[in-house]
Protein backbone atom coordinates (compact mmCIF):
# COMPACT_ATOMS: atom_id res chain seq x y z
CA UNK A 1 0.00 0.00 0.00
CA UNK A 2 1.01 3.46 -0.72
CA UNK A 3 2.07 5.73 2.08
CA UNK A 4 -0.85 8.28 2.94
CA UNK A 5 1.26 11.21 1.12
CA UNK A 6 2.26 9.33 -1.97
CA UNK A 7 -1.46 8.56 -1.92
CA UNK A 8 -2.36 12.12 -1.80
CA UNK A 9 0.48 13.04 -4.27
CA UNK A 10 -1.03 10.72 -6.90
CA UNK A 11 -4.61 12.53 -6.58
CA UNK A 12 -2.92 15.58 -6.41
CA UNK A 13 -1.35 14.70 -9.95
CA UNK A 14 -3.51 13.09 -11.96
CA UNK A 15 -6.91 14.79 -10.48
CA UNK A 16 -9.08 16.65 -13.64
CA UNK A 17 -7.60 20.30 -12.43
CA UNK A 18 -4.01 19.04 -13.53
CA UNK A 19 -4.82 15.95 -15.88
CA UNK A 20 -1.15 14.25 -15.12
CA UNK A 21 -0.25 10.51 -15.41
CA UNK A 22 0.70 7.90 -13.07
CA UNK A 23 0.60 4.58 -14.46
CA UNK A 24 -1.72 2.89 -12.03
CA UNK A 25 0.49 -0.52 -12.33
CA UNK A 26 3.73 1.71 -10.47
CA UNK A 27 2.94 1.91 -6.29
CA UNK A 28 4.88 4.59 -4.91
CA UNK A 29 6.63 2.56 -2.06
CA UNK A 30 8.87 4.08 0.48
CA UNK A 31 12.58 3.12 0.32
CA UNK A 32 15.45 3.90 2.29
CA UNK A 33 15.94 7.37 0.72
CA UNK A 34 12.47 8.16 -0.14
CA UNK A 35 10.10 6.73 -2.52
CA UNK A 36 10.74 4.43 -5.15
CA UNK A 37 8.32 3.97 -8.32
CA UNK A 38 7.55 -0.26 -8.14
CA UNK A 39 5.92 -2.62 -10.34
CA UNK A 40 2.50 -3.97 -8.95
CA UNK A 41 1.98 -6.08 -11.89
CA UNK A 42 4.60 -6.67 -14.79
CA UNK A 43 4.51 -3.42 -17.00
CA UNK A 44 4.77 -3.85 -20.58
CA UNK A 45 7.50 -2.21 -23.08
CA UNK A 46 6.36 1.07 -24.54
CA UNK A 47 4.11 2.09 -21.69
CA UNK A 48 3.53 6.18 -20.43
CA UNK A 49 4.75 5.40 -16.73
CA UNK A 50 4.26 9.29 -15.74
CA UNK A 51 3.28 12.39 -17.58
CA UNK A 52 3.14 16.05 -16.06
CA UNK A 53 1.40 19.25 -17.93
CA UNK A 54 3.75 22.41 -18.26
CA UNK A 55 0.90 24.28 -16.40
CA UNK A 56 2.80 22.72 -12.97
CA UNK A 57 6.91 23.68 -14.27
CA UNK A 58 8.59 25.58 -11.77
CA UNK A 59 11.04 27.78 -13.81
CA UNK A 60 12.36 31.47 -12.98
CA UNK A 61 9.50 33.25 -14.79
CA UNK A 62 6.77 31.07 -12.66
CA UNK A 63 9.06 31.73 -9.34
CA UNK A 64 9.02 35.24 -10.00
CA UNK A 65 5.84 35.87 -10.56
CA UNK A 66 4.74 34.14 -7.02
CA UNK A 67 6.97 35.32 -5.39
CA UNK A 68 5.85 38.87 -6.60
CA UNK A 69 2.57 38.37 -5.72
CA UNK A 70 3.42 37.10 -2.25
CA UNK A 71 5.82 39.86 -1.22
CA UNK A 72 3.78 42.90 -3.66
CA UNK A 73 4.31 44.32 -6.72
CA UNK A 74 6.94 46.98 -5.05
CA UNK A 75 9.35 44.44 -4.85
CA UNK A 76 9.85 43.41 -8.42
CA UNK A 77 12.50 45.00 -9.33
CA UNK A 78 14.37 44.27 -6.10
CA UNK A 79 13.58 40.35 -7.01
CA UNK A 80 14.79 40.80 -10.52
CA UNK A 81 18.13 41.30 -9.50
CA UNK A 82 18.11 37.67 -7.70
CA UNK A 83 19.35 34.77 -9.47
CA UNK A 84 17.51 31.86 -10.83
CA UNK A 85 18.62 29.64 -7.89
CA UNK A 86 17.95 32.29 -5.46
CA UNK A 87 14.32 32.73 -7.18
CA UNK A 88 13.14 29.04 -7.69
CA UNK A 89 14.95 28.12 -4.21
CA UNK A 90 12.81 30.69 -2.50
CA UNK A 91 9.56 29.38 -4.15
CA UNK A 92 10.58 25.74 -3.37
CA UNK A 93 11.27 26.90 0.81
CA UNK A 94 7.72 28.82 0.72
CA UNK A 95 5.82 25.62 -0.41
CA UNK A 96 7.29 24.15 2.76
CA UNK A 97 6.79 27.21 4.88
CA UNK A 98 3.12 27.58 3.77
CA UNK A 99 2.22 23.99 3.38
CA UNK A 100 -1.39 24.48 2.49
CA UNK A 101 -1.07 25.34 -1.00
CA UNK A 102 -3.80 27.63 -1.28
CA UNK A 103 -1.91 30.40 0.45
CA UNK A 104 0.57 30.58 -2.26
CA UNK A 105 -0.16 32.83 -5.17
CA UNK A 106 -1.27 30.92 -8.17
CA UNK A 107 0.46 31.15 -10.87
CA UNK A 108 24.67 28.75 -1.64
CA UNK A 109 24.49 30.38 1.69
CA UNK A 110 24.88 33.72 1.12
CA UNK A 111 22.66 33.70 -2.04
CA UNK A 112 20.23 32.56 1.26
CA UNK A 113 20.97 35.32 3.74
CA UNK A 114 20.55 37.54 0.82
CA UNK A 115 16.91 36.29 0.23
CA UNK A 116 16.06 36.25 4.08
CA UNK A 117 17.47 39.46 4.64
CA UNK A 118 14.98 40.22 2.18
CA UNK A 119 12.22 37.97 3.57
CA UNK A 120 12.60 39.62 6.94
CA UNK A 121 11.88 42.90 5.72
CA UNK A 122 8.31 41.89 4.17
CA UNK A 123 7.63 39.32 7.01
CA UNK A 124 9.88 38.76 9.73
CA UNK A 125 8.16 35.47 10.67
CA UNK A 126 8.47 34.12 7.44
CA UNK A 127 12.26 34.76 7.58
CA UNK A 128 12.54 33.03 10.85
CA UNK A 129 10.75 29.85 9.27
CA UNK A 130 13.27 30.78 5.85
CA UNK A 131 16.22 28.35 6.93
CA UNK A 132 19.31 26.79 5.80
CA UNK A 133 17.96 23.22 5.92
CA UNK A 134 14.80 24.04 4.19
CA UNK A 135 17.33 26.05 1.49
CA UNK A 136 19.69 23.14 0.98
CA UNK A 137 17.25 20.99 0.22
CA UNK A 138 15.39 22.97 -2.30
CA UNK A 139 19.13 23.94 -3.72
CA UNK A 140 20.22 20.30 -3.83
CA UNK A 141 17.05 19.56 -5.51
CA UNK A 142 17.56 22.02 -7.99
CA UNK A 143 20.82 20.70 -9.04
CA UNK A 144 20.16 17.21 -8.79
CA UNK A 145 16.28 17.30 -10.56
CA UNK A 146 16.15 20.02 -12.46
CA UNK A 147 15.48 19.56 -16.64
CA UNK A 148 17.08 22.08 -19.11
CA UNK A 149 14.20 24.36 -21.01
CA UNK A 150 15.25 22.20 -24.08
CA UNK A 151 12.53 19.46 -22.99
CA UNK A 152 10.02 22.32 -23.76
CA UNK A 153 10.77 22.48 -27.60
CA UNK A 154 9.11 20.64 -30.40
CA UNK A 155 11.98 18.71 -30.79
CA UNK A 156 12.53 18.26 -26.93
CA UNK A 157 16.27 17.42 -26.02
CA UNK A 158 18.18 16.79 -22.41
CA UNK A 159 20.95 18.67 -23.83
CA UNK A 160 21.59 22.15 -22.20
CA UNK A 161 22.52 25.52 -24.78
CA UNK A 162 23.57 29.31 -23.62
CA UNK A 163 20.17 29.81 -23.77
CA UNK A 164 18.00 27.24 -21.90
CA UNK A 165 17.45 27.45 -18.24
CA UNK A 166 16.43 25.14 -15.33
CA UNK A 167 12.63 24.09 -14.40
CA UNK A 168 11.33 21.55 -12.11
CA UNK A 169 8.10 19.29 -13.46
CA UNK A 170 6.76 17.40 -10.02
CA UNK A 171 6.63 13.86 -10.05
CA UNK A 172 8.27 13.03 -13.58
CA UNK A 173 11.08 12.56 -11.28
CA UNK A 174 9.65 10.44 -9.15
CA UNK A 175 11.73 7.65 -11.11
CA UNK A 176 15.12 6.49 -9.76
CA UNK A 177 18.04 7.17 -12.36
CA UNK A 178 19.80 3.88 -13.84
CA UNK A 179 22.72 4.03 -16.50
CA UNK A 180 21.41 2.91 -20.28
CA UNK A 181 17.43 2.53 -19.27
CA UNK A 182 15.90 2.42 -22.40
CA UNK A 183 13.21 5.57 -22.31
CA UNK A 184 12.12 8.52 -24.42
CA UNK A 185 10.82 11.82 -23.51
CA UNK A 186 7.51 12.60 -24.78
CA UNK A 187 6.30 16.46 -25.59
CA UNK A 188 2.63 16.54 -26.72
CA UNK A 189 0.91 19.71 -27.76
CA UNK A 190 -3.27 19.47 -28.48
CA UNK A 191 -4.14 20.23 -31.80
CA UNK A 192 -3.69 23.94 -32.81
CA UNK A 193 -1.44 24.91 -30.71
CA UNK A 194 1.65 26.16 -32.36
CA UNK A 195 3.59 27.62 -29.26
CA UNK A 196 7.03 26.24 -28.29
CA UNK A 197 5.17 26.12 -24.70
CA UNK A 198 1.54 26.07 -23.41
CA UNK A 199 0.23 25.73 -20.07
CA UNK A 200 -1.80 22.45 -21.71
CA UNK A 201 1.49 20.94 -23.28
CA UNK A 202 2.60 17.59 -21.23
CA UNK A 203 5.87 16.32 -20.56
CA UNK A 204 5.81 12.13 -20.74
CA UNK A 205 8.43 9.57 -19.99
CA UNK A 206 7.66 6.17 -21.43
CA UNK A 207 9.98 3.00 -20.64
CA UNK A 208 10.76 0.92 -23.43
CA UNK A 209 11.62 -2.16 -21.65
CA UNK A 210 9.65 -4.29 -19.74
CA UNK A 211 9.21 -4.11 -15.88
CA UNK A 212 8.62 -7.42 -13.98
CA UNK A 213 6.31 -6.94 -11.20
CA UNK A 214 8.38 -6.19 -7.88
CA UNK A 215 10.76 -3.97 -9.73
CA UNK A 216 11.59 -0.31 -9.84
CA UNK A 217 10.57 1.29 -12.76
CA UNK A 218 13.59 3.40 -14.13
CA UNK A 219 14.57 6.41 -15.48
CA UNK A 220 18.10 6.98 -16.82
CA UNK A 221 20.18 9.87 -16.52
CA UNK A 222 20.02 11.07 -20.17
CA UNK A 223 23.09 13.62 -20.63
CA UNK A 224 23.76 15.11 -17.75
CA UNK A 225 26.47 12.46 -16.01
CA UNK A 226 26.53 14.61 -12.83
CA UNK A 227 23.49 13.18 -11.99
CA UNK A 228 25.65 9.63 -11.84
CA UNK A 229 28.17 10.67 -9.59
CA UNK A 230 27.71 9.00 -6.35
CA UNK A 231 29.09 11.83 -4.16
CA UNK A 232 25.92 14.47 -5.45
CA UNK A 233 23.40 11.33 -4.63
CA UNK A 234 25.54 10.71 -1.17
CA UNK A 235 24.76 14.38 -0.45
CA UNK A 236 21.10 14.66 -1.77
CA UNK A 237 20.80 11.42 0.34
CA UNK A 238 22.07 12.99 3.76
CA UNK A 239 20.20 16.58 3.32
CA UNK A 240 17.47 14.90 1.90
CA UNK A 241 17.01 11.89 3.80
Amino acid sequence: MEPSSAAELRRWLTSTAYGGLIYPSVSLSQAKFGLSAIAQDAIDADTTIVSCPCLLAIDVECSLHALTALFGELTLVDLQSWSERQLICTDLCLHCIFPDSSQIPDALRYLRNTCRTFIHAVNPDWAERYTWDKYSRASTCLSTRAFPSTLLSRSPTLQTTSSSYPFILPRVDILNHSRGQPVSWCTSYPEGITKERDESTTISIISHATTPLGEDVFNNYGLNERRADPRIWFFAATKLG
